[in-house]
């Protein structure tokens, strides 16, 4: 693990490294060593002698700060701040069964850095069984209902009703900068964090986009988050958020589980759809906007692989686009070349191709689409854009299936299973 090392005054100086071999801790400290798991159930949290968490497996958890009267929940344990100790021990009870946690004292660079780590004693390795009960329009109801009571009562009360926890859901209170006012209970802390840059499993800047659809009027959003424990790292839960703008800084934000299950992460589909926009990109700029619109459109219906031939990901979606909107290629669905697809919404009635527009003109990166599936009845399809700007006049998104997951109805959202991909 390493994190950034700064002097006292705020100077960058480097980074601390630590090399940690979870085998020899679980030799080291005795209540961690069981027969029945092993070091891929740990997590790992860093944190410095002002108690602030430097790292964390838990990328959430990072920037927040703990200490002995204030100790942060996680899903995997309580972490507490230990200073009259170098290093030991301790165990208690949780619903799911007895949890161990140690911890031990590290010096470097005039900083002293605890590292603590946590075991779950009877954690399973990873399934996909159903483990989350979704509810989005319960969650929906809560944010508009929080969302009333700003209006009425105010911000402040707001904010004080959802650090309460009065709440059944997750919800937030954010302004527009993308710093947390509020959280429920178990996100407490991450009040006062700033959030902007943090990404989901593929790439997505998720409270960048709460932001942007906030300042749209608000709506819904759906992103992938990392499974919070080691033993289940190559797994995300599939969430579903909605957001209302209460004023032109504070927004409320609220998020649900939208599967039941956890969902394998498919990096490499992340890896292909980049590599994909990228060929286009590079392609226009050796050859022309003409004729890489021509090789594209040369295969009816084609994908990646006509690009980027070392790819394994079905990139069925490439789509060169102008900044009107207009598709100058569209693979998935071709008889959209030469007309706008502005008018393109995905499920929940959001303008998938003017976000695009939009984050191509910031520099581009990955977005989500939402789309009924045409091939299993009752379930949607989650597709994955790489959107990139290849010059001032023209951008492209190139996009693939990565999850395809169950449809729980929105309220007061009606669409009919009629839906077209952008590209």
């Amino acid at each position: 693990m390493y994190v950034p090392v700064y002097s006292p005054t705020g100077t960058y100086t480097g980074y601390l490294v630590i090399l940690y071999d979870m085998e020899t801790a679980m030799r080291e400290n005795k209540l961690l060593d069981t027969e029945t798991t092993g070091y891929d159930t740990c997590s790992i949290v860093l944190v410095n002698r002002d108690g602030k968490v430097t790292y964390a497996t838990q990328q959430e958890f990072i920037g927040s700060m703990i200490d002995e009267k204030t100790p942060r929940d996680t899903r995997v344990s309580r972490i507490y701040v230990q200073s009259a100790e170098k290093s030991g021990t301790y165990q208690y009870q949780t619903a799911k069964g007895p949890v161990t946690t140690a911890w031990q004292e590290y010096a470097a660079h005039k900083t002293v850095y605890t590292l603590y780590l946590t075991k779950e004693e009877t954690s399973q390795q990873v399934n996909y069984s159903d483990i989350f009960t979704p509810d989005p329009d319960a969650m929906r109801t809560e944010v508009t209902e929080a969302w009333k009571y700003a209006k009425e009562a105010g911000n402040d009360a707001v904010l004080n009703r959802i650090n309460s926890g009065y709440y059944a859901h997750t919800l937030y209170g954010i302004d527009r900068s993308g710093t947390i006012l509020a959280a429920s209970p178990e996100r407490q802390y991450a009040v006062g964090g700033n959030y902007l840059n943090m990404y989901d499993t593929y790439g997505v800047a998720y409270l960048q986009q709460a932001v942007h659809t906030a300042n749209l009027g608000g709506g819904y959003q759906i992103y992938f988050t990392p499974s919070n424990t080691a033993w289940m790292s190559e797994a995300s839960e599939f969430r579903i958020g909605y957001v209302m703008p209460v004023d032109e800084d504070l927004f409320i934000a609220g998020m649900s589980a939208g599967e039941a299950h956890l969902l394998p992460n498919d990096y490499a589909a992340r890896e292909d759809v980049v590599s994909v926009s990228r060929a286009v990109v590079q392609d226009v700029n050796t050859y022309g906007i003409n004729a890489a619109i021509a090789k594209i459109n040369s295969v009816p219906h084609a994908n990646g692989t006509l690009l980027v031939e070392r790819i394994t990901t079905d990139v069925a979606a490439i789509g060169l686009l102008d900044y009107e909107g207009i598709m100058h290629t569209a693979t998935y669905v071709p008889q959209l070349i030469g007309e706008s697809a502005t008018f393109y919404k995905n499920i929940f009635g959001s303008s998938i191709t003017r976000q695009a527009m939009m984050l191509a003109k910031f520099g581009g990166g990955m977005l989500y689409d939402y789309q009924w599936s045409k091939e299993k009845p009752g379930y949607c399809e989650v597709w994955l854009y790489s959107v990139e700007p290849v010059n001032q006049k023209y951008f492209v998104m190139s996009g693939a299936v990565v999850a395809v997951v169950k449809k729980y109805a929105q309220e007061g959202i009606v669409v009919k299973n009629d839906s077209v991909s952008a590209a």
